[in-house]
């Protein structure tokens, strides 16, 4: 056996071995995973196919994926017949897509049901690295530039690609697009290199195919149009005007053939439309492309690096690509360009960056930012790419050794990753646990570990879970009987979002992220804790021990209320409190000196007074940023182990004084605080008064007048025993002041409170020196 013989051997035995090592993989992922999100409608679109020939559910899809996953669940004679589900005649999709998986589902078989139909597109996956393996070999051979080399890195790129084996083992229509979208390029690229009307046809086929399999392959019309102009260009007949006729002629035909195709997956559908008197051939083709396209003008809420936007981001799939695709194949596509540009070769390579190119684009202007699974079949012809500069690290020992670096990290940390491929980030950003904060939705939380999730916790022994979850599982199946759930469209009575029960409680990384709740920050108080488990990088579980307590809810004027009672109520889950109201911007209040709750205008713990002066006492636990469903505050939390000032001394009637000293029997002066050019005085209420009161700050420089700054912003009448008062007096930055003189008078009268010092009152203000 000669050398070049022991290479194609070891090329043909490594091709084997990596669509198995494809298989393997995909098939330990698919049995492992929970039904995701869309995947029980999927599969009961593709029963009711399968079973009745009726598209009547196919809203906002094409039928050909959902021919593919219900071709094995006849196998299975124990499934019902979706006609005799009990709601079949009411047609509701989502009640009977539930039904028909889990309701009255016996053990095991949603396991059977998800298996069968996801075992056709993983055959499906295998199908397209046989497809890209054959390209390259003949796209090689074509252009001279070898064939071992490109072909096994080729191979290892796919076998080992978490971003494919995500969508090969599940049961929706992102596989099979990226399978004919590659196979339609190649066929059109099969047909330029001997064209025949055999090669022309099947182009054809693969086109009307693709394009029955997901609304998407729209791109690909386009895409042949500019490869055949390419085409035509390079074999310098395109400005032959005489062979327009032919051009239009194939082009024509193409078109027919692949119509013919894609209606017969319709089952030649013909029917009227609304506004339309005649039937036209699919029309429900176009009702599922007049409701996507009233999707993305109505918008979907996404979230992109810690925010939610309804409009998307025209950056979303370039930092979906950075932080979602394995590093090593963004090196090589570095390198890959380099090489191109280098080795002039863009033009030879159109066929793999064109495509890419314009779906990438077109994804981006959608601005339907749902995931990467929409920008997926760019990845086999990145791989192509990469295939093509192969040559070009065989140059030397050293860049071979970078090379076998790169595939092998790309290798292990695919295995690594196995089975929680959905939830894939690379390495530059570090790894799937920092994924949330960068993307949702498909790219991380599916509802694909459901599963995972019920297990962690019968083995944790709670006998009650809170749970908010985002898909479309049933915990009944999975064997728990008493759940407490966080439902999506609104707030339990019995869950305090900024003050949550004790418990466990799992809860969804999307619904962490804002995604699939009615109020995006509904869970913001978990934001702020560290979970005791990650299961499947998709959900965090988190103990809570015990619930804050207190007896009071303090209001900031801002000019108003920022929230009513009742909600504030809900919120910390504390329904016997006492409630006031402050002005925070000049004063501050701890009520009864014990523990509650300020209801805030967003602000750092730090930026609020007692915030600084009390760092290990007020954390805040709760933030909601404006919204359809309320305005923007912080709820912080103060555990009332504050110490009041202590130490600091006062003048009385030309006498020195230690604070505090008390005002009648109505306060006590505690303490005060200097902060830059404000002064806080700060006082202890001994009873509630009987007059109105206010709080005199009058600053003294070298000469009369004083500076007045009088206030309260914590009205007397609201005034309990024990509330503890800081009150700000503001002056210029450029004020002089040599001290400052406080205390108490009635606002309407003008008469002062005297002072009590040795049991005699004392008709005067106390001074403070800085």
């Amino acid at each position: 056996m000669t050398t070049n013989e022991r290479w194609a051997a070891l090329t043909r035995w490594s091709v084997l071995a990596g669509l198995l090592v494809f298989f393997w993989l995909g098939l330990v992922t698919a049995v492992s995973q929970a039904p995701t999100v869309d995947e029980y409608m999927h599969i009961f679109r593709g029963r009711v196919l399968w079973q009745t020939g009726g598209l009547q559910f196919q809203a906002g899809h094409t039928p050909l994926a959902h021919w593919l996953i219900g071709s094995l669940l006849n196998s299975d004679g124990a499934l019902p017949r979706v006609t005799d589900l009990p709601s079949w005649d009411a047609g509701d999709r989502f009640t009977l897509a539930r039904e028909f998986l889990w309701e009255n589902a016996a053990p095991s078989r949603v396991e059977r049901v998800m298996f069968l139909a996801r075992l056709p597109v993983l055959f499906a996956g295998l199908l397209t690295g046989a497809l890209l393996v054959r390209w390259l070999r003949l796209f090689n051979r074509r252009h001279g530039w070898g064939d071992y080399g490109p072909m096994l890195a080729l191979i290892i790129l796919f076998a080992f690609s978490p971003n494919l084996l995500t969508s090969f083992t599940l049961a929706t229509t992102d596989g099979l697009l990226v399978t004919l979208y590659v196979a339609t390029v190649f066929a059109l690229w099969w047909y330029g290199q001997r064209p025949s009307w055999g090669r022309w046809l099947l182009l054809a086929l693969f086109l009307g195919l693709a394009l029955a399999t997901k609304l998407t392959a729209l791109v690909l019309l386009p895409v042949l149009g500019l490869l055949c102009l390419w085409q035509w260009y390079r074999a310098g007949t395109l400005f032959e005007w005489r062979q327009w006729p032919r051009f239009v002629g194939l082009w024509l035909a193409l078109l027919t053939g692949a119509g013919l195709v894609f209606w017969a997956v319709y089952l030649f559908e013909l029917r009227p439309l609304p506004g339309i008197p005649f039937p036209v051939p699919a029309a429900t083709y176009v009702g599922s492309f007049l409701r996507v396209q009233s999707h993305v003008d109505q918008g979907h809420v996404s979230y992109l690096l810690g925010e939610l936007s309804e409009k998307g981001w025209w950056h979303y799939f370039v930092v979906t690509v950075l932080v979602k695709t394995p590093a090593s194949v963004l090196i090589l596509a570095v390198v890959t360009a380099v090489v191109l540009t280098w080795r002039q070769r863009w033009l030879a390579t159109i066929y793999f960056w064109l495509p890419l190119l314009l779906l990438f684009v077109a994804a981006s202007v959608s601005r339907l930012n749902i995931g990467y699974r929409h920008i997926l079949p760019v990845l086999p012809f990145l791989w192509l790419l990469a295939a093509t500069a192969v040559p070009f690290w065989t140059r030397s020992r050293w860049a071979k050794l970078i090379f076998g670096l790169l595939l092998l990290v790309y290798a292990i940390g695919t295995l690594r990753q196995q089975p929680h491929f959905l939830a894939y980030f690379n390495e530059f950003v570090g790894g799937s646990v920092n994924g949330p904060r960068y993307l949702g939705d498909s790219n991380l939380d599916w509802g694909q570990d459901i599963n995972a999730v019920a297990d962690y916790v019968k083995q944790f022994g709670a006998n009650e879970v809170y749970i908010s979850y985002y898909g479309s599982g049933d915990w009944q199946y999975y064997g728990f009987d008493k759940l407490i759930w966080l439902y999506e469209d609104g707030v339990l009575d019995y869950f305090n979002p900024a003050n949550p029960a004790p418990g466990l409680y799992a809860v969804s990384i999307s619904h962490l992220q804002g995604l699939g709740l009615q109020d995006p920050d509904l869970l913001n108080w978990f934001q702020r804790q560290e979970p005791v488990a990650q299961i499947g990088y998709s959900v965090n579980i988190y103990e809570v021990p015990q619930r804050d307590e207190g007896s009071w809810i303090a209001y900031c004027l801002d000019p108003a209320p920022l929230l009513e009672q009742e909600t504030a109520v809900t919120l910390t889950g504390q329904a016997e409190v006492r409630h006031v109201y402050f002005d925070c911007a000049n004063s501050w209040v701890i009520p009864n000196g014990g523990s509650g709750w300020y209801v805030l205008p967003q602000r750092e713990a730090a930026d609020w007074p007692v915030g600084r002066a009390y760092p290990d006492n007020f954390r805040l636990v709760f933030r909601h940023d404006p919204g359809l469903l309320g305005p923007s505050y912080d709820i912080v939390y103060y555990d009332g182990g504050a110490a009041l000032p202590s130490g600091q001394t006062g003048q009385l009637a030309d006498e020195m004084v230690a604070l505090p000293v008390a005002v009648g029997d109505t306060a006590v002066l505690v303490g005060y605080q200097q902060d830059g050019p404000d002064w806080w005085t700060i006082w202890q209420v001994q009873k509630t008064p009987e007059i109105p009161l206010t709080v005199a700050g009058h600053l003294y420089g070298e000469a009369p007048p004083p500076i007045i700054s009088d206030g309260l912003g914590f009205t007397s009448e609201q005034w309990e025993a024990g509330d503890v008062i800081w009150q700000r007096h503001e002056f210029d930055p450029g004020a002089d002041g040599r001290y400052l003189e406080t205390g108490l008078y009635n606002y309407l009268t003008s008469e002062r409170l005297p002072f009590v010092l040795d049991g005699q009152e004392v008709d005067a203000f106390v001074r403070l020196i800085p």
